[in-house]
């Protein structure tokens, strides 16, 4: 047993050194102690988790859980002009406004992309019909809905539970989804992918599974989480996602397809993008990817990682990203 603990320390410690080598030193993370802005809320007071940034014509859109209280159950997001100062929540969608909308819980993950002049939430939710948690997509006009759902139901394996829906269109334009096949079912979590219809409504063509919680060296072998795809300037495609690492801390792990093509072959590197250790005092992960209107490719996730039932301290992280050519490095803190 002590040669286990041992073992799995030496790993961790490892891996955090390889980080600190490649990537750089960056001082540890303190929050910008903003002053009060009449009609707005400051980031570091927002109660956030399952981050996800829509950047779209001058205003910052943030979807994530508990914005909107849980036994509404739906979907709200923030806006913002800065990142630092936001207005909100508004409820972009709540159950209540359809009666047809079965549902039970878990309104997790959303996250809006914009798509063929449309705005397209894909939420997670556990099913009345199925009893179990899948992706559905929605849609609206407006990145502040209100959302309808698109999709006949979740477009995620009916019989799985399934979550994190994330879009994806590759460089012919055709849309694809990755999304998590939950490690409850059998486990141990997996990462899948699936070609999308043009209008988002359906899937075609099989399932493929692309890699196990299991896979990388840094991993504890049980979860996969919130996978966000990006296409790194030297035509890999880069895929983040979160697990906890060896020593159960939540940590942003990275993956890649050197083909470029989303049901290529995938590898992974063999420290976590970001992770608590010598970098960084906090853990955090359920990661995104977005340009600001700076110019900055910026990575947002939410901090600390895993807390106890009832107690919600998480907030939004944001720190700037470098992309390499064939993979991407966390540069420093944003603000």
């Amino acid at each position: 047993m002590r040669r286990k603990a041992a073992a799995v320390l030496a790993a961790a410690v490892l891996a955090a050194v390889l980080a600190c080598m490649l990537c750089g030193c960056a001082s540890e993370y303190t929050e910008q102690d903003l002053p009060e802005k009449a009609g707005y809320v400051r980031t570091q007071d927002i109660h956030i988790r399952d981050v996800g940034i829509l950047a779209h014509e001058g205003k910052y859109y943030m979807y994530g859980m508990y914005p909107c209280s849980v036994e509404d159950g739906g979907y709200a997001c923030y806006v913002s002009e800065d990142l630092q100062y936001w207005q909100g929540p508004y409820d972009v969608f709540l159950k209540d406004w359809y009666p047809e909308f079965e549902d039970t819980s878990c309104y997790w993950a959303p996250e809006c992309h914009y798509y063929n002049g449309k705005f397209y939430l894909f939420g997670t939710y556990q099913s009345a019909e199925t009893g179990r948690r899948g992706t559905s997509v929605f849609a609206a006009e407006s990145p502040l809905g209100p959302f309808e759902e698109w999709s006949e139901g979740h477009i995620t394996p009916h019989e799985w539970n399934a979550i994190d829906g994330t879009l994806y269109v590759d460089e012919e334009g055709n849309p694809w989804m990755a999304f998590v096949h939950e490690w409850v079912d059998e486990g141990e979590g997996s990462m899948c992918v699936v070609r999308l219809s043009e209008d988002l409504k359906s899937t075609q063509g099989e399932v493929k599974t692309i890699f196990y919680a299991k896979d990388p060296l840094w991993s504890n072998n049980k979860v996969t989480d919130a996978p966000w795809l990006y296409m790194a300037s030297g035509g890999v495609l880069v895929m983040i996602w979160s697990n906890s690492d060896l020593l159960d801390n939540y940590a942003v792990g990275i993956a890649y397809s050197e083909s470029g093509k989303i049901d290529g072959e995938w590898k992974h590197r063999a420290y976590p993008l970001y992770q608590k250790g010598t970098r960084f005092a906090e853990d955090g992960g359920h990661g995104c990817i977005f340009t600001d209107f700076n110019g900055n490719l910026v990575l947002a996730f939410h901090s600390p990682g895993f807390v106890k039932e009832g107690d919600h301290p998480e907030r939004v992280r944001f720190y700037k990203l470098e992309d390499t050519g064939d993979s991407l490095k966390v540069a420093g803190q944003l603000f």
